[in-house]
Formats: C-alpha cells, structure tokens, sequence
C-alpha cells in the first residue's frame, strides 16, 4: 500500500533492498596437463658394458693370444704381456670393490698395479705346488681370475644408480698436474714403479734365463727301477742293470761310457754290451753315444764274474773327450 502524501512510509512498510550477492574471486590455477602429457616416460636400465672393463677384455686375450703365437722376446708379446701379469687382474679386482666413484683414478692405478703383483705372485705359488708351472697354466688361471672379476665388476656397477657408477673416460689434452705435494709425490713413484717394472719383465721376456745345461748318469734294475739290483751273484750267473744317460746340454753332445771293475785298467777297448761282460781281470771298456739334447739313452748291461768276492762295479762319464764327475758304483757279492 501507497503511503498518502504527506505521510512517511513505516518501517515496516519499507522493503529492504538487498544487495547483489558478489561471487568470490577464485584464483587462477595454471593450466593442468593432463597425465599423459606431464607424465615422463620410464627410462630403461643402461646395459651398455663399461668401457674400461670392455679394454681390459679386449687386450687380456690379445695378451694370451700372443704369449702363445709369438716366440721369446717379440715386441708384440712383451707389449701385450706386461700388463696382463702387472696391471689387468688387479685393476679387475679394484672394480669389484670400488664400483663408485669415491675412488681417485690416481688411487685406482696404485691398486691395480699393487692388487696385479700380488694376484700373479700367489697364482705363481700355487700352479708350483701344484707342479703345473708351464706357460698354458699360466696365462689360463690369468684369464680365469680376470674374466671373472670383471663379470663381478659388471654386476657390481649395474646395482648403483647411474650418477654414482665410475665411469672412464681418457684424459684430456693438456690436464694439469696435481697440485698438491702428496698427490705429485704419489705420481711420481707411481710412475716410477711402472718404468721400473717395465724394463724388468721387457729384459726377463726378451732375455729368457736358461737353467743350467747338466747330464744325467744313472743305473736302474731289469724292472726299471732301483730296488732290485744284482748284488748277490754266484760265480758265472749273468748280471744285469739298465744304464742311461739323459742329455740336458745346449748342443749335441758325445759321450763314452767307461764300464768295468773299480781300479782296473783301461786300453780303451770298445764294447757295445751285446754279450755279458767278463770283469774279472779285464780292462775298462767304452761305449761311445752322441746324444742331442732332451735326448736319453738306455741300454741293457750284462756282466758275469769267473771267481767269488766282492767287487765294485763302475760306469762312468766322458763328455766330450773330457774326464767328469759323473760315475755311478754298485758292490756286488760273488758266491
């Protein structure tokens, strides 16, 4: 109802005018991408093979490749061959215990060379209590350890996060020295220790240390060995022994075998030990043979005596026309 004029309108009367209702600002959101979009893919594990472990492979079986192919004191097989005892196995066996990185590369070529000497002085050790001390087992159980530890190696590498893995890299041109008086001091015996080690296994590679030359002298029964001599003998029954000479001379070598009794003289008769022997009261006899070296000579000896007694029977050497030491002795009873 419409107040009269002239009449202000009640309080009740008046209608309240109520404000516009005013929607909060809302915040700008960035623009959201959806998961397929923001999500990154899934990066695969890198199974590429380390490439300082992939080198050491590579130039161990270049090493026993040439150790076997090349003769003695071939560059190839001294280039080839030095780190194969001095530094490959070791260097393998600082991979397996420092995968990471915590390790210096000045620190790790220490080890290695430390790890490699000690690593090949015990394989030495054992292959010679083994009596297996040759070139093939040599370079075999060198291979074996290598190869393995650096399977080891590989795998170890493979559990660490990518940022953590040691990875070699060749240095670069021109890369400054350590400063410090350690480190240099550290590099300089290092680099002492490989020119040291390098002129010693060249010169024992290239200059092979040859045993000394020897012969061998000795009497072996009719069974081949030395338990059942001829030592007791009745008057005319035959004896018999097997005498050899083993030549480990450097060159062909001639020898004469003096047979006979102890003290009895010598007109330099030749026998060749086809018939028994007659000793008593006979001279000395000789039996020339030219043996190369390795070579071994052995031959039947029969003898017989015509009286009782004992008696010292004797062989002994002379190696190209000289007297020598070598002489063997056998008493004999006589009935």
């Amino acid at each position: 109802m419409e107040p009269e004029p002239g009449q202000s309108p009640t309080e009740s009367e008046i209608s309240p005018i109520e404000p516009a209702p005013v929607e909060p600002e809302q915040p700008e959101q960035a623009p959201v991408e959806s998961e397929t979009m923001a999500a990154e893919p899934e990066k695969e594990p890198t199974l590429q093979f380390p490439l300082d472990l992939l080198i050491v492979i590579i130039f161990t079986l270049l090493g026993a490749v040439f150790a076997f192919i090349m003769p003695d004191g071939n560059f190839l097989r001294v280039i080839f061959g030095i780190p194969l005892i001095i530094f490959f196995p070791g260097y393998a066996l600082v991979s397996v215990l420092w995968p990471s990185k915590k390790l210096a590369n000045i620190e790790r070529l220490a080890l290695a060379i430390g790890f490699s000497i000690a690593i090949s002085a015990l394989g030495g050790t054992a292959l010679a209590y083994a009596n297996s001390m040759s070139l093939a087992a040599i370079v075999g159980l060198l291979l074996v350890i290598i190869i393995a530890l650096v399977g080891l190696a590989y795998w170890q590498r493979s559990r660490l996060p990518d940022d953590e893995v040691y990875v070699f890299a060749f240095p670069k041109p021109g890369l400054a020295m350590p400063k410090g008086k350690p480190e240099m001091f550290l590099v300089i015996v290092l680099a002492s220790c490989l020119i040291v080690s390098g002129i010693a296994m060249g010169y024992l590679l290239t200059q092979p240390v040859e045993g000394e030359p020897y012969t061998e002298l000795y009497i072996l029964d009719v069974n081949g060995t030395a338990n059942d001599y001829p030592v007791n003998l009745t008057v005319n029954q035959v004896g018999q022994v097997i005498v050899g000479v083993a030549c480990h001379e450097l060159e062909a070598t001639e020898y004469d075998i003096i047979f006979g009794l102890a003290g009895a003289g010598d007109t330099g008769l030749n026998s060749t030990w086809d018939s028994p022997q007659q000793l008593n009261g006979q001279p000395l006899t000789h039996r020339a043979i030219v043996l190369s070296p390795e070579d071994v000579f052995e031959d039947n000896c029969t003898f017989r005596f015509s009286m009782p007694g004992t008696y010292e029977v004797s062989w002994a050497l002379v190696i190209d026309g000289q007297e020598t030491d070598y002489e063997v002795h056998l008493w004999i009873e006589v009935h």
